[in-house]
C-alpha cells in the first residue's frame, strides 16, 4: 500500500459526523398523532378499511377510497375479478388493526393471480393505532407495484419506544436513572416491556466510542421503579461501560411489528414512501423472489412529539430492511436509512440442524424451530460444527416426521434451539458424498436455493445506526455505491451467524465504490466468531472482489478478511483510521494490534493499488501505517512486500 501524509485531497473527516438532518417536513395532520384522537377513533369503531362503506368513512375523515370489494382483506376470486388497482385518496388517516391478521392493512392476493396490479397511496399519511400489530402486509402476491409518495407511523401513544436522558448512574449496582422526553409512552415501555436501551452522544448522534457494548439490556423483573412524572430507574443485566450522566438514550420495546411485510411475494416493487416507526423491522421480506425496494426513507419523524421540543431519535426498533429465505435476490436501491435500532440492510437464509442420518438411503432428518424454505428440487449444503463443508445435494423427496430419539430432550449447540420445540423433516437426496458420512447431530444445513442469492444493494445512504450498515449472507450479488456514516457495527459485514442461525457463506460478490465514514469497524468478510470459532478454519467464502472502496475514521478493525479464498482487494483507500483508541481490535488476541487490514486463514488473495491517508485530523495514531497488512495462515497472497510472519494463537493452516 502507498501512504500519504498531510495530503490535500478532500476526504471524510470527523466534523462530518454531525447528524444529517432529515427534511423537517411531512404531510401529516399531526392533530391525529395524539392519544385522544386515536382513542376516540377506536371507541367509535370507525375502521378505515372495513366494509363497502369505507369510501364514505374516508370522505368524512379526509379523502376517499377508490375500490369496490368488501374491505381490504382480499382473497382469491374477489381479488382478480373486481379491480386492477387500489387508490386511497390523499389525506391523513387513522387505521385500526385487523386483529385476525395481526396488522392494520392486510392483503392476501392468492396464488393464481399474476396480472400486474397497482396499489397507489400517493398523498396519504397513515397513523396506525395499535403497537402490537404491523402496518401493511402483502401475502402471496405477484407483480404488484406498491407506491406513494406516502408516509406511515404509529400514533404517539402507540410508539414502541421511549427516549430521554440519563440523570443518574450507580455503577456498583448497575442501576440507571433516566428522565423520559415528553410525548412518549413512558409508563408502558419503561415499566412493563422488555427493553434494550441504546446510548447516544447527544440528542441526535450515537455515542462515538467504538466499544462492543451496544445496549443496556433490561428484563421485565430487573428492579424497575417509577420515581416521578417521567423519571424511572432500572437495573442492567450486564456491565455496560462508558455510561455517564447526560447521555441520551432510546429504550426499544420488543413488539416485533413490521412497517411493511411482503411475505411469499414475487416480482413486486415497493417504492417512494417513508416509514417513521415500526416496533420491529421497517421492511421485512420473508421467502420473496425478484422483488425491489427503492426510494424508501426510513427515518425518525421530523417534528417534535412533545412539549419539550425534542426530535425523535429512533426509526425502527430492529433492522430497517430485512430479507430472509428469498428464493432469488432483492434489488435494494436509492434508499435513505437512518437511526434504526439495528442493521440497515440485512439478507440471509436459514441454518437448519441435522437431527439424524441414514446414509444407506441418502436420508437425513432435519430440525428447525422456524418455517422450512426448501422444497424438492432445491439444493442443501451440509457443514460440521467447525464449518467444514461436507457436501451439497439435491432434494428428491421430503415429508414431516416425529422427533428422532437422538435429540429428544436436548438443546442444540448452535443457536440454543430446544429440539422438543422443533419440527422435523425427513429429506432424501439425489446423492450422498462420502464426506457426508461424517454428519452428526447438531451439524448444520443451509439451502443455497433459498438464501437471497442474486441480490443488488446499490446507492443507499445509511447512517447513525446501532447495528451494521449492510449485513450480507447471500451470494452472486453486488454491493455498490453505498454511503455509510456513524455506525456502531461494521459498515459492510459478510459472514454467516450461528448465534442467529442465519446462513450462509458469501460467494461471487462484487463490493465496489462504497464509502464508510464511521468510528465503528469497516469491512469484514469471514465467519461470526461467537459460535464458529476464531476465525474459522475453512475457506468457505470465495470469489469476492473489493474495488474502489473508501474506509474513513474507523477506530477499530478497518478491514478484516478471514476464512476466504479467491479474493481481490483493489484501490481501497484508508483515511485517518485507528486514530482514536489504543485497542484497535474487535474480537481478541488473534487479531494483530494496529493492523489496518487483517487476513487470517485465507488463500489466493491479491492486493493492488491500495493506499493509506493520514493527516492532521488523526490526533492519536495507533495504526501500523507502514506495515498495514497482517497475515496469519495465509497462502498465495500477492501484491504485498514480504514481511516477518506474525505470531498468533491460530496454528491451523488454511486448507
Amino acid at each position: 500500500m502507498t501512504q500519504r501524509e498531510g495530503t490535500a485531497v478532500r476526504r471524510p473527516g470527523a466534523e462530518e459526523f454531525q447528524h444529517w438532518q432529515w427534511p423537517a417536513s411531512t404531510i401529516a395532520d399531526t392533530r391525529l398523532a395524539h392519544s385522544s384522537a386515536s382513542q376516540d377513533f377506536r371507541a367509535n369503531r370507525r375502521r378505515l378499511l372495513a366494509s363497502s362503506q369505507s369510501s364514505a368513512q374516508a370522505a368524512d375523515g379526509e379523502g376517499m377510497i377508490e375500490y369496490k370489494p368488501l374491505g381490504f382483506n382480499i382473497d382469491g376470486d374477489d381479488f382478480s375479478k373486481f379491480f386492477s388497482r387500489i387508490r386511497i385518496g390523499p389525506g391523513t388517516y387513522h387505521v385500526t388493526a385487523n386483529v385476525q391478521d395481526q396488522c392494520h392493512l392486510y392483503m392476501r392476493c392468492g396464488d393464481e393471480r399474476e396480472d400486474a396490479f397497482e396499489i397507489d397511496f400517493t398523498g396519504v399519511f397513515f397513523y396506525f393505532t395499535d403497537y402490537q400489530h404491523s402496518g401493511v402486509q402483502l401475502e402471496n402476491c405477484t407483480n404488484v407495484d406498491l407506491h406513494g409518495p406516502y408516509e406511515q407511523t404509529y400514533t404517539n401513544d402507540q410508539l414502541d419506544f421511549a427516549q430521554g436522558i440519563i440523570v443518574g448512574v450507580n455503577e456498583d449496582e448497575l442501576e440507571y436513572t433516566v428522565e423520559i422526553d415528553d410525548g412518549y409512552p413512558a409508563e408502558r415501555v419503561m415499566m412493563f416491556e422488555p427493553i434494550a436501551v441504546s446510548l447516544f452522544y447527544n440528542d441526535t448522534l450515537l455515542i462515538k466510542s467504538p466499544d462492543p457494548y451496544m445496549d443496556i439490556i433490561v428484563r421485565k423483573s430487573d428492579g424497575r421503579k417509577k420515581l416521578g412524572d417521567r423519571r424511572y430507574s432500572f437495573k442492567a443485566s450486564m456491565v455496560t461501560p462508558n455510561v455517564t450522566v447526560g447521555n441520551y438514550f432510546t429504550a426499544r420495546g420488543q413488539s416485533g411489528t413490521v412497517g411493511l411485510r411482503l411475505e411469499k411475494v414475487k416480482n413486486t416493487t415497493a417504492r417512494d414512501f417513508t416509514i417513521y416507526h415500526s416496533g420491529g423491522f421497517g421492511v421485512y421480506e420473508p421467502f420473496g423472489q425478484n422483488n425491489t425496494f427503492m426510494n424508501i426513507q426510513i427515518r425518525p419523524f421530523p417534528l417534535p412529539l412533545g412539549r419539550d421540543g425534542k426530535l425523535p431519535m429512533l426509526s425502527t426498533t430492529w433492522d430497517a430492511i430485512h430479507m430472509k429465505g428469498s428464493h432469488s435476490g432483492t434489488l435494494v436501491k436509492n434508499n435513505y436509512i437512518v437511526n434504526s435500532g439495528d442493521d440497515a440492510i440485512a439478507s440471509s437464509g436459514f441454518y437448519y440442524l441435522v437431527a439424524a442420518t441414514d446414509p444407506s438411503k441418502k436420508g437425513v432428518v432435519i430440525a428447525s424451530d422456524r418455517e422450512y424454505t426448501f422444497n424438492p428440487g432445491d439444493l442443501l449444503t451440509f457443514y460440521n460444527q467447525d464449518s467444514e463443508r461436507l457436501g451439497t445435494a439435491k432434494i428428491t423427496k421430503m415429508y414431516s416426521v416425529e422427533a428422532p430419539k437422538e435429540v429428544v430432550g436436548k438443546t442444540s449447540k448452535i443457536g440454543d434451539i430446544k429440539y422438543d420445540d422443533a419440527d422435523f423433516m425427513q429429506v432424501f437426496l439425489d446423492e450422498w458424498p462420502a464426506s457426508m458420512n461424517r454428519l452428526r447431530t447438531d451439524d448444520v444445513v443451509s439451502s443455497p436455493s433459498n438464501n437471497g442469492n442474486g441480490f443488488a444493494f446499490v446507492n443507499n445512504t445509511i447512517g447513525n445506526l446501532r447495528g451494521r450498515g449492510i449485513l450480507c449472507k447471500s451470494s452472486n450479488g453486488v454491493i455498490a455505491g453505498n454511503r455509510m456514516f456513524n455506525l456502531k457495527g461494521f459498515g459492510i459485514q459478510m459472514s454467516p451467524e450461528h448465534l442467529w442461525v442465519e446462513s450462509d457463506f458469501v460467494n461471487n460478490v462484487l463490493v465496489i465504490d462504497n464509502t464508510i465514514n464511521s468510528y465503528g469497524p469497516g469491512i469484514w468478510l469471514g465467519v461470526d466468531p461467537s459460535e464458529w470459532g476464531t476465525p474459522g478454519l475453512y475457506t468457505n467464502n470465495y470469489n469476492v472482489d473489493f474495488i474502489n472502496n473508501t474506509i474513513a475514521n474507523c477506530a477499530t478493525t478497518p478491514f478484516l478478511l478471514t476464512s476466504a479464498a479467491g479474493i481481490t482487494v483493489t484501490n481501497t483507500t484508508f483515511v485517518n483510521v485507528l486514530c482514536t483508541q489504543s485497542n484497535t481490535r474487535n474480537f481478541g488476541d488473534w487479531q494483530v494490534e494496529g493492523t489496518l487490514a487483517m487476513v487470517a486463514n485465507v488463500k489466493d488473495v491479491t492486493f493492488s493499488g491500495n493506499s493509506v491517508i493520514k493527516d492532521e485530523r488523526c490526533k492519536h495514531p495507533y495504526g501500523n501505517y507502514n506495515r498495514p497488512v497482517a497475515m496469519v495462515n495465509a497462502t498465495n497472497v500477492n501484491g504485498l512486500v514480504p514481511r516477518t510472519p506474525v505470531d498468533s494463537l491460530l496454528q491451523v493452516e488454511a486448507p
